[in-house]
C-alpha cells in the first residue's frame, strides 16, 4: 500500500509536560504547547449526514493523512492551512495507522479532526 500524495504542509503543537506527567498550563488553564514540528500531510474535509425519521443530524470531519515518522496523540494540536488560505488550529481526536498484513511497518498515519474548520 503506497503512501497518498502529500502536498500540505502541517504543524505539530506538542503540549509540554511537567516532572509529575501533568500538562503544562498558563494562568488562563490553557495548555502550553513546545515550538512546533512540521511535516507534510494530505488534509482531507469530509462529511456524514446520518437520516432517521424525526431529524438529520450532519458530522463533518477534517482527516490528514501524515508520514509514520510523524509523532501524533490525541490531544496535540495541529495547524495548517486550508484551501482558502486560512490557518485552521484544532485538536487531534484520534489517530490510525495504515499496517502492512504482518503489523511490522506502518504506511502513514491518519489523525481525525471531529470539527469543521473554522473560517477566520
Amino acid at each position: 500500500m503506497p503512501m497518498p500524495p502529500m502536498n500540505d504542509n502541517i504543524k505539530v503543537f506538542v503540549p509540554m509536560i511537567d516532572e509529575n506527567g501533568q500538562p503544562v498550563t498558563d494562568k488562563y488553564g490553557r495548555p502550553v504547547f513546545n515550538s512546533p514540528i512540521e511535516s507534510k500531510a494530505r488534509v482531507k474535509y469530509t462529511s456524514k449526514a446520518d437520516y432517521s425519521q424525526t431529524d438529520q443530524s450532519r458530522e463533518t470531519v477534517v482527516e490528514a493523512n501524515i508520514p509514520p515518522t510523524t509523532q501524533v496523540q490525541e490531544g496535540y494540536d495541529i495547524e495548517w492551512t486550508d484551501r482558502f488560505h486560512n490557518t485552521v488550529r484544532e485538536k487531534v481526536e484520534g489517530v490510525t495507522e495504515a499496517l502492512n498484513y504482518s503489523g511490522s511497518k506502518v504506511y502513514y498515519r491518519t489523525i481525525y479532526i471531529n470539527k469543521s474548520p473554522t473560517r477566520r
